[in-house]
């Protein structure tokens, strides 16, 4: 078969031809833009699931910032109320204090260790009755409560990008 018959053959069946190609490059062209909807929908719910896990994260960080700061808050003020009244159950509460902070404590953090000290300076010194104790507290925990709410910024300004 020659090139001139081909030309022939397709001037003569230019209706069937019309009938079989259009709809094939139709097919394609609907086949090729489904599989780039998929693909981009699939890219934009893995983007938003990753905010929400982002958002979640800072959500709990956030109320572990606000419990960290209620104990140490509780801590201190049972320290200083342990140092005018006294009482075995005082110096139990207050030793259950102290652990539920240190237990909610990272110790990988740069402060722990610190902290830890200051504790258990601030337990020495009510049992004493001195008037040390809670400010060197307060001061390390400051440091790691700012520390925290940074990084959650950090990791929100992250989350619109």
């Amino acid at each position: 078969m020659k090139l001139i018959d081909v030309s022939q053959w397709l001037v003569s069946n230019q209706l069937l031809m019309f009938s079989l190609v259009i709809p094939f490059f139709s097919g394609v062209i609907a086949y090729l833009s489904a599989l780039y909807s998929a693909r981009r929908a699939l890219r934009e719910n893995q983007a938003s699931r990753a905010l929400q896990k982002q958002l979640k994260l800072a959500d709990f960080r956030v109320e572990w910032i606000n419990e960290l700061r209620g104990e140490l808050v509780r801590l201190q003020a049972a320290i200083q109320l342990h140092r005018s009244k006294s009482s075995p159950e005082t110096e139990q509460e207050i030793v259950k204090m102290a652990t539920a902070v240190i237990l909610r404590m990272n110790p990988e953090d740069e402060d722990y260790d610190t902290l830890s000290l200051e504790i258990r300076k601030g337990l020495e010194y009510s049992i004493k009755k001195g008037d040390q104790g809670t400010y060197e507290i307060t001061q390390v925990a400051r440091k790691i409560l700012k520390r925290e709410w940074d990084r959650l910024k950090y990791d929100l300004d992250g989350s619109d990008r």
